[in-house]
């Protein structure tokens, strides 16, 4: 189906619930912003880089605060082409421009990180570790099988992402991707017990975790602030060990074109444009070692 006549189906199905001048806001947004850039391609062969680049021109094209509801419009339309089996693909809506030039700042610490592991419930720490350890998104590490480990070859292998509802679909990026075993993770991975299941970790219940993994993280964070009141630990998502894995591979040397793979990138220019300032700030303490080299 093409999206012109699904997101028209979208806005129709959807009236009831809308004021009417929120629906006539909505479908000018439709027929002016999206239609132009996504009216003629089918419905089920569009990708996450399709949404990426369409948000790229749309904040490009209007101001940020009217780009960021448009998007959000689109996000809408896919996130239901999905319920109704015209996709497969789990839509998260992209960060703004904005938002990615100030998103890292900062981030935790090894040592914050490890100490908030060890405030999270038992059943759940091992799969912070994994978290962090690997750098996969929370729903990757959620959808994970045994039979994606392959503790032979040290690698693990990531094509599937699990929401909230139970539904799995692929990655982010849509992109297939390995990710080497290093021997920490090799130690946490032999002594994890398999719960039944075909999936790596499972709820208390020994079911596959639809769990917002946030809920957990931010519980043990409050207990450790709460404990310690001088340990200042962010109150953060679950997703910045992403983050935190990423400025450790920098930290330890790693180049941007291996990191952008382990992070399942669509390209290494997201790579640079997320952790710009950590790169640059790696960059200067490199470059500053060039100050005794020629002493």
């Amino acid at each position: 189906m093409l999206f012109r006549d699904f997101a028209r189906g979208y806005l129709k199905r959807q009236e009831y619930l809308w004021a009417k001048s929120t629906q006539r806001d909505k479908e000018s947004q439709l027929q002016k912003n999206l239609l132009p850039l996504l009216g003629d391609k089918e419905v089920q062969e569009l990708k996450p880089l399709d949404l990426d680049e369409v948000a790229a021109k749309i904040y490009s094209n209007v101001g940020s605060k009217k780009a960021a509801l448009i998007v959000y419009l689109l996000v809408q339309i896919l996130r239901d082409a999905t319920k109704n089996n015209y996709s497969h693909v789990q839509w998260e809506i992209p960060p703004s421009p904005r938002k990615i030039k100030k998103q890292f700042k900062s981030t935790l610490s090894k040592d914050e990180v490890l100490a908030v592991i060890n405030y999270v419930a038992p059943h759940y720490q091992d799969l912070f570790r994994f978290c962090y350890w690997t750098g996969m998104r929370p729903g990757e590490v959620k959808a994970l099988k045994w039979e994606n480990i392959d503790l032979a070859s040290k690698k693990i292998y990531v094509s599937e992402s699990r929401d909230r509802t139970g539904s799995e679909g692929t990655t982010k990026t849509g992109i297939v991707r390995y990710i080497d075993i290093h021997q920490k993770l090799l130690n946490l991975l032999t002594k994890i017990e398999r719960n039944g299941t075909s999936y790596l970790f499972v709820d208390r219940k020994g079911l596959p975790i639809n769990d917002h993994l946030d809920r957990i993280w931010r519980t043990a964070v409050k207990k450790l602030n709460t404990e310690n009141k001088e340990s200042g630990v962010p109150a953060v998502p679950s997703y910045e060990l992403r983050h935190a894995f990423a400025t450790s591979a920098i930290y330890a040397g790693m180049a941007t074109p291996h990191l952008s793979r382990l992070l399942g990138h669509a390209n290494i220019t997201t790579t640079h444009d997320f952790y710009v300032g950590i790169l640059e700030q790696h960059s200067a303490e490199e470059s500053a070692k060039l100050n005794g080299a020629f002493q």
